[in-house]
């Protein structure tokens, strides 16, 4: 007869007066305006929000709703999309990135992106992460970054003694471990994760949302995820997006706190409450 294995223990979740502070707050991307529209469908519409320097920022609601575009809307992946236009303001650290002058391969350095589903290049483990690094010209100290960021997401020990093995064996777990690695070595300034843990089973998941934690402080974090309990243990700040007049808005911006505990609008209440959504 076959055992049974035991259920993953429940994520837990630090009251937020006892979280370590990301940082002093501090203006990193600044949001105005920004309107985003592919063809003739409006996908955000007049979207302000702050995101704090070494804090972590989830982003929930509905899906289609905008989170994901915003997301890409930060580092202009949108833009490689046929009929997409972009307008309002959008800065990073003071410097406006919307313009037309901007250097798009330098500002997705910048700003890194992870997606729901992990994918890491058909290379070996160590080319993963060696390779995004001279393709930015870096060709000094590669074995130490590369053990670096793999000791950031808790991958070292797990492959250091196969680390000119294929990336696509690993699990999948560990595939989206090693797809943050190549973002991380690059020394992003935001790190914008897609739902991160939604193609992976709750073991791996607590893997990973144990590693953006680590994360705080160091960098700045924005985290799209339909998981509202998730939100709660990881996030310092949360933005609410909705379908609004047709167009993805968002309806409130706060602390984690105010969010779940206070929330102001109607549709954030029905929706925290588990009501709406």
């Amino acid at each position: 007869m076959t055992q049974a294995l035991p259920e993953p223990a429940p994520r837990p979740w630090l009251p937020y007066e006892d979280r370590p502070p990301c940082c002093e707050p501090h203006p990193w991307v600044e949001v105005s305006d920004l309107n985003l529209v592919y063809g003739k469908k409006t996908a955000l519409r007049g979207i302000h929000a702050t995101i704090h320097k070494g804090c972590i920022t989830a982003l929930v609601g509905p899906s289609g709703c905008g989170k994901t575009s915003f997301l890409m809307s930060i580092n202009r992946l949108c833009e490689l999309i046929p009929g997409c236009k972009v307008s309002g303001s959008i800065r990073l650290d003071g410097e406006e990135i919307l313009g037309t002058k901007q250097d798009l391969v330098q500002l997705r350095r910048r700003i890194g992106m992870i997606f729901q589903k992990p994918n890491p290049f058909p290379f070996s483990i160590r080319k993963n992460l060696v390779f995004p690094l001279k393709e930015h010209g870096v060709r000094e100290g590669l074995e130490d970054l590369v053990e670096e960021a793999l000791r950031d997401v808790g991958l070292w020990e797990e492959v250091k003694d196969r680390l000119d093995a294929a990336a696509l064996q690993l699990s999948g777990g560990q595939q989206q471990r090693l797809c943050l690695a190549r973002a991380l070595v690059l020394k992003p300034e935001v790190l914008l994760l897609d739902e991160p843990c939604s193609a992976l089973d709750p073991m791996a998941s607590g893997v990973v949302e144990d590693m953006i934690v680590r994360l705080r402080g160091r960098f700045t974090v924005v985290v799209v995820t339909h998981n509202l309990a998730q939100a709660r243990r990881i996030a310092d700040h949360v933005g609410v997006f909705w379908v609004r007049d047709g167009a993805g808005s968002l309806i409130e911006f706060g602390s984690a706190r105010q969010i779940f505990e206070d929330p102001q609008h109607e549709l954030t209440k029905a929706y925290v409450s588990g009501r709406r959504g």
